[in-house]
This record gives structure tokens, sequence and C-alpha cells, in this order.
């Protein structure tokens, strides 16, 4: 496989020898008197490939370090590209690479013959995707080069003295880790304010490594944080063929559903979309789901969370808002009172009363108004993905039992 090496934004690498190097040589022999019959060139980064084909053209070699707001089009002609060529390249790769995932710092080399024709073209978007392409009749061929991934198997474990990623990356593991690690656990920890400095993270996953150098990892096998305000466990287990997922210490699954209704004994009066308003008759959207139930109904949280705010407003009357997991925010609006409790900062648990059902604000009548929102955008609260939730029992329980406390009992010591 190519050894590539980046030399800089669309710097120049000329062969290190010169056309007429061999006839020199061979002249100077001659007139040494010395034999020829042991003769070899050697030159830099020398293969014995190199000497069975003499009639291939020598080619000029340029690497280019793909910049912020590069695109591929770009920088072929950034790079001197013949435009017919250019096109005919474009169209070939994108059958084997999407290159609307060009990123800042990968790596681009064009090897170039006498006439400035594109002869050879490598991109390396990562260690393991790596696509050369050679002009053969006119035509790029490609080819997505082989590379040996090396599996080792690990048990990593940290004390927080920062930040999660602060404290990875300082002993010597990549960024990616610490998305697995949220992406797991962020059910049931919120990772801006649950995190106190000495809390302890262990888990064990294969590492991946090309040439010896560490660029991802697989499927973490076991994760345990033992903090000061949240303690959570997590293992992964497959309870079907191809199917499986994380689960605590007594097999439930780590994944939460959001509840189907906030309230009970309720009928919805209004659902998501276009309506026209009860109060200002005006045809709007509608964000969210009415449940119409008698003042005082209790109004539980959909999921576990963070209050994020509880306010009063002219429009929505007495509202809360939760944050959750996944980038998830619940709005809980007109309510009659709070629950005692409640105050912006503080963790609810899912299904905890946090409110009760009223009319206050811009309403007609008694109902809780429900909007969620999804990275910052409104998301019909009937029709959402809902999230598989599992509790195992039985056989499977009884096997998940046996795997969890043998991998801990090798692996973590407990």
């Amino acid at each position: 496989m190519r050894q590539l090496k980046v030399a800089g934004h669309g710097g120049r690498k000329k062969t290190t020898f010169k056309r007429y190097f061999p006839i020199a040589v061979i002249l100077a022999a001659i007139v040494l008197g010395l034999s020829l019959s042991g003769y070899l060139i050697v030159k830099d980064n020398y293969n014995p490939s190199d000497l069975a084909d003499e009639s291939a053209p020598l080619l000029d070699w340029v690497e280019y370090v793909v910049e912020s707001g590069d695109t591929l089009e770009a920088i072929l002609i950034k790079s001197g590209v013949d435009p017919d060529q250019g096109y005919k390249l474009i169209d070939s790769l994108g059958k084997f690479w999407d290159f609307t995932k060009i990123r800042p710092g990968h790596l681009i080399e064009f090897g170039f013959d006498e006439r400035a024709g594109l002869l050879e073209f490598v991109y390396t978007a990562s260690p393991v995707d790596i696509f050369q392409a050679r002009l053969v009749d006119d035509t790029y061929e490609i080819e997505q080069l082989a590379v040996k991934i090396e599996k080792r198997p690990a048990k990593i474990q940290f004390r927080l003295e920062n930040s999660i990623y602060g404290d990875l990356v300082s002993i010597g593991e990549l960024p990616v880790l610490v998305e697995k690690i949220v992406d797991i656990l962020a059910w049931d920890i919120d990772f801006f304010s649950d995190p106190r400095e000495g809390d302890l993270v262990t888990l064990s996953v294969n590492k991946k490594y090309v040439e010896g150098k560490l660029y991802d990892y697989g499927r973490i096998t076991a994760l345990e944080y033992n903090g000061k305000i949240v303690k959570q466990s997590a293992f992964y287990f497959e309870f079907k063929e191809g199917e499986g997922g994380y689960f605590d210490q007594t097999g439930k699954s780590l994944a939460r559903n959001f509840l189907k209704t906030p309230v009970k004994f309720t009928r919805i009066s209004s659902k998501f979309g276009m309506r026209k308003h009860p109060v200002t008759h005006q045809l709007k959207h509608h964000y969210g789901t009415d449940y119409a139930a008698p003042v005082g109904t209790p109004v539980w949280a959909m999921a576990g969370g963070t209050v994020a705010r509880k306010a009063y407003d002219k429009y929505g009357g007495n509202m809360i808002v939760l944050k959750h997991s996944k980038g998830y925010e619940t709005y809980y609006l007109h309510l009659s009172k709070f629950a005692p409790h409640l105050k912006p900062g503080i963790r609810v648990r899912q299904k905890e009363v946090i409110g009760y059902v009223g009319t206050t604000g811009r309403s007609t009548g008694p109902h809780l108004h429900l909007s969620i929102k999804h990275h910052g955008k409104h998301v019909d609260p009937l029709k959402m993905n809902k999230v598989k939730e599992i509790t195992l029992a039985g056989e499977l329980l009884e096997k998940f039992t046996k795997a969890y406390r043998s991998h801990h009992s090798a692996n973590f010591g407990l």
C-alpha cells in the first residue's frame, strides 16, 4: 500500500532522479573500462517493479490537504487538472465515494505526466478509506485500497478532572470515544450538569489500529459510570440474532421511551398541524397536541430530564420546559399550578408529577398543551419515532446475568 505523507497545501514534489543519469553512468563505465554485468541503478524509494516496465511514464506528484470550504471540483481546478479529465474523474469517483463528505484534513495526491495529464489520483478520507484512480484508455478506473485493520481488546479507566473529552484525550484516546460514551449513557446522565471531579469511568472496547496507529474503536462492550451524582452501568447484550442493545445490571434497557400521554383520563382536543385558532380565529400552525382534562389533573414528565424553565407566559400561561437527552425538549403549557418542589436546574424522573392541568394564558378551557422539540425543531408528539424499551426476563435474563457477571469479573474485577 502507498505510504502517504503530507507535504503541504498544493506543494509539489519532484522525482528524485534525472532521466539522463543512466546514460551518464554507462558512458563513465565505458571510459573507465568497467564491467557493467552487475550494474544496478539505485534511486529513492526503489522497488523491483520499477524496472519491469521501462516505458512507464515518470509521474510528477502534487499533494493537497483539503481546507475548509473546499469542493473537489475547486481543488481539481486549483491543482491544474484538465477540465475534461476532471469531469471524468469526478464521474468515476462518485460511484465509490460521496464527495459531499469531503472534510478539512483529507489528503489528495495527483500524479501528472510530463504533459500535465492526470494519470493517477489518490484520495485519503481516513486511514481505511483510500481511493485510487488510474487513467486507462481515456477512463479512470477506481479501486478502494485494501487496508489491514488490527483489533486489540482494551480496558480504559479514568477519573474526571476537567471534562470527559479533555480527560480521555489526555490519556491518548480519540475524541470519537467520547461520542460513544455519551450516546450510551445520555438517557440517564446529563453530561452538562451531572459529572463531578473524581467520578470514575471504566469501559471495555476493541481498539482499531492501522499500521500501528490508533484510528477508531469498535462497539463498547461494557461501561461503568461511578459518580457522585449518578451511577450507571451498561452492558451490550444480543437478545435476538442481529438485535441487541445496552442494559443495566438488572436487565433493563438503557434506551428510554417517551410516555404515550402526559396526563391520565384525557382526550385529544387539538392535534399538531394547521388549525383555526380558538381565540384569534386565525388559520395558523399548531405546534403541539392539546389534551383536554379537568383542572387539577396531574401532569407527568414525558421522560426523565432537567427543568430548563419554570415561568408564566401571557400566551402559554404557567409553563414548564424540560430538557432531555438526545436533543429533546418538552413544553407543558396552561398549567393551573406547578409541583411544589419544582425549580429550574433540578432533575425529574419519567412520569414524575411536575404540574397540574389548568387554563392559564391564552386558553378557552382546561387543557394541557404539549410541544416537543428535537434539536430545536418542533415534532408531532403523536408521530415521534418511539424507542423500543426492553426488560429481559426468564431464560434471556439468566443468560444476560451470566454474561454480565462473567465479563465484569474478568475485566472490571467486580
